[in-house]
């Protein structure tokens, strides 16, 4: 299955990614280095990655998100998570990240 992800801007300070696909290892080295040069282009306070179409993450999708997160982290930006599917959201429950990443 193709794996897309489109980012735009939104009002107040908020980088959105829509994700749409399976979220794996394979189809990310393209998207990381262009992710995270978008986030540390320091445009947006809020960055949001919107799982709302993703059918599947594998472990390097959770990686490339808490990659996400901890460069947002050092830039002082906030990072969520939104629309996961249930079985998304119980994986990162499972793993705790849910600790560390928010999720709405």
């Amino acid at each position: 299955m193709k794996f897309t992800i489109e980012h735009s801007y939104h009002p107040l300070d908020t980088l959105v990614f829509q994700m749409e696909g399976e979220f794996k290892g394979v189809h990310l080295v393209d998207f990381e280095l262009d992710m995270l040069t978008e986030i540390r282009d320091g445009k947006a306070k809020n960055v949001v990655f919107d799982l709302l179409k993703v059918s599947y993450i594998d472990s390097a999708g959770i990686e490339f998100l808490y990659t996400a997160h901890k460069a947002c982290a050092v830039l002082g930006q906030n990072m969520a998570l939104k629309n996961p599917s249930a079985n998304i959201k119980k994986l990162f429950q499972i793993l705790r990240l849910d600790k560390i990443i928010r999720i709405d």
